[in-house]
């Protein structure tokens, strides 16, 4: 049983963490188009 309700409450901070911190998603997803944009001139 406590396995079980540990493995909810991990499915449940996931969304939460997301929720939260959108900015450091943004700023992720921003690096990535950027080092894809730089890739394709050095390429």
């Amino acid at each position: 049983m406590p396995k079980k309700r540990k493995k909810h409450r991990d499915k449940a901070k996931a969304p939460v963490y997301f929720a939260v911190y959108p900015e450091a998603l943004v700023s992720c997803v921003i690096r990535l188009l950027l080092l894809l944009w730089l890739g394709q001139f050095f390429m």
